[in-house]
Parts: C-alpha cells; structure tokens; sequence
C-alpha cells in the first residue's frame, strides 16, 4: 500500500469552477485548464466534474492528453471541446480528425496541415489562432495572424476563437497587461465577428475588459491563487496524509538524516514519514516546514530525502504519539501556496510535482 495518500476535493474544485464563472461576464463563458494531468491532481477523475458543473471548453497541452480526455468523454457519453494548445504536428491531423479535438494554430506552418485534412476528410477543420502579444514563446505575428485570418477560409479552416496569453496576470498593476489587450484587440479588428480569448485565472481578476467570449482558469480551480495569495473565495482542494513509519527516541548529541545536518541539543521523540522529494515533497524545505499530527504541530529535522522525513514531536503528548497513525503534509495548517513560498517557486510546481506514488482519493459529497 503506498504510505502517502493526496486527497483531491472534487466539490471545491467545482465551487471554484462556479465561483471563477460568476466572475465572468454574462457573455462569456468559462473553460477549464486541465493539462498536464489537472495540474497533478487527475484530469480524468476532475474534468467529468467540471462538466457536470457546466464546463464546455477543455484546454491540454499536448496531444496524447486530449485523447485521453476524448476517451474518458466517450465513455461517459459527454460532449465537450478540447483544445490542444500546442497545435498540430506532422502525422497527427487523423487523430485531431477521428477524436473530435481541436488544435491551435500557433504559426504559419501548421495551416497546410489543416488544408490537407480538410481536403483529406472533405469537412472543414476547427481550430483556434494564437496571436502573440507578448510572451515570445507560441503564436502569431499581429501581421501572420492577419494573414492566417484571411487565410483559413479558402484552405477550410474554420477559426472558432481567437486567443493570447498573458504574462503579468497575477500581477494585476503590470502595465504590460493592457498592452496585451490593446494589441489582442487590434489583431481581432481582422475578424470582428470571432470570439475571443485572453484570460487565465489572474486575468479572470483583471476584470470585465479582459473576459471577452472565453475564459481559461487553471491553477484556481485547484484552490491557489494565480500569485499564491491569500484568496477570499477559493476552496482549498487538496489534503496530503503521509503514514508514520516509525516513533524513535533520539539522545541529544545524536545527528539525523544525510548530511547529519542536524543533531539533537537535548534528548528528542522524531517520527518518521513516508514521503519525500520522490513524492514531490521538496527537499528545500529541509528544516522549513512543520507538519501536523494529533492537531498538534511538528517541525521538520533533518534533510528531506527521497522516500521519507523525520519530524520532532517531542512536544506531543504520549497520549498524541501513540495514537498518530498520519502526517498531514498539506493541509489547513500548511497549503500548497505556502509550501512554494517557501520553497521559493509557485503553486503551479508544487501542484505538478506531486508524484506517482501518492494514491490520489477524490473526495466528494
């Protein structure tokens, strides 16, 4: 049996689906980022959910993620748009074709794919333009993706949504933000009659003059803000228990973990716990964080090592020890946010990093 287990709140990933939607404006809609395995978390458990919540727009980042998004629908009988940011590639066009999925068109070379299926299937192809506006990394030229607009209809393409992304969206004063949305808009004069696309979940909070028809939460809907403050309406969506493995009596002058980094000033009671950096528990966080277990806080001795960390419960009582079974890692007293600040990076890669050995339980109502 794995030693760690992560609870996953389906119900608050829900609420704040619902939440970041009554953010939106009456025209738009309200998608959902479910790539990279939602988050960490299990697309295919989590995106049935959203849809049930009134979820309708779906965005992976590769291929192989819309298929098994497209699958898990089928199964289910749902229907849905699934959007792969990354686009098309040579030889995947049947794919894209036979499982109903529909790719960005992110530069110019991607629109002869297209051309050829549609010619191949006879149908008009669906896609979304990624215009450029700042980030320097996928997307169109304000001048290619003119031309991609004026393009796709003789070669049958159809353009359901124009879309950008922005860089400084969980930094609400950045300047750049509104530049983005200026040049968005003036790329979308090409084509008034298409939707359009441009808020993450920072942006959501940007307000009305950044949802326009479409936007694209991510990281929010998994309980963290998109700059790891504090939220006000977010659900907290993951608990993360570890097994103690072992209770040991520690005499001062003893040293713990690799390294022997820390050693013992007076005589200690450490617990053991079955998770580590294979884990995704961060081994920056050596001598940082606390656990909790018994209702009762424990700081972390010793370095973070791959299969296990040594806790100080010292200040529990024998009554507390004997009955502590788990370790929360992630929970009310430490959230994934904290624990990247901590570790000075963001949520994104805390939630992404969790790994396979963690049995993930979906807790619903």
């Amino acid at each position: 049996m794995p030693t760690s287990q992560l609870h996953i709140s389906v119900d608050s990933i829900t609420a704040n689906y619902l939440s970041l939607n009554a953010l939106s404006s009456d025209v738009c809609a309200t998608g959902a980022a479910v790539k990279a395995d939602a988050y960490g978390l299990g697309m295919t458990a989590i995106a049935p959910a959203l849809h049930k919540a009134g979820c309708r727009h779906f965005f992976v980042a590769r291929l192989d993620e819309a298929l098994s998004l497209r699958k898990t629908f089928r199964s289910l009988n749902l229907q849905a748009d699934i959007i792969v940011f990354d686009g098309p590639r040579s030889g995947e066009m049947n794919d894209y074709s036979a499982f109903d999925i529909i790719p960005t068109l992110n530069h110019e070379a991607q629109l002869p794919l297209l051309r050829d299926e549609a010619i191949r299937t006879q149908s008009a192809k669906r896609a979304y333009l990624h215009s450029d506006t700042a980030m320097s990394r996928l997307g169109m030229s304000p001048a290619a993706t003119k031309q991609a607009l004026q393009d796709a209809p003789d070669a049958g393409i159809h353009i359901d949504v124009i879309m950008s992304h922005l860089a400084c969206a969980d930094e609400p004063d950045n300047s750049l933000n509104e530049v983005q949305r200026e040049r968005l808009e003036a790329c979308c004069a090409f084509a008034p009659q298409i939707p359009v696309s441009l808020a993450n979940s920072g942006g959501i909070l940007l307000g009305p003059d950044y949802h326009y028809q479409l936007t694209r939460p991510g990281i929010s809907l998994y309980g963290c803000s998109a700059d790891d403050s504090p939220s006000e309406f977010l659900q907290p969506a993951i608990m993360w228990q570890a097994d103690i493995l072992q209770i040991a009596e520690v005499p001062a002058g003893s040293t713990i973990g690799y390294g022997a980094s820390f050693t013992a000033e007076t005589d200690m009671i450490v617990a053991t716990i079955g998770a580590g950096y294979a884990d995704g528990y961060p081994r920056d966080l050596s001598g940082k964080a606390y656990v909790e277990i018994a209702g009762s806080l424990a700081p972390l001795v010793g370095r973070v090592s791959m299969d296990v960390i040594t806790v100080d419960i010292s200040a529990l009582t024998p009554t507390q020890r004997s009955a502590a079974q788990q370790a929360c890692l992630i929970g009310a007293h430490y959230s994934a946010s904290q624990m990247a600040a901590d570790t000075h990076t963001i949520s994104y890669e805390i939630l992404t990093g969790l790994g396979a050995r963690l049995l993930r339980l979906y807790d619903t109502a």
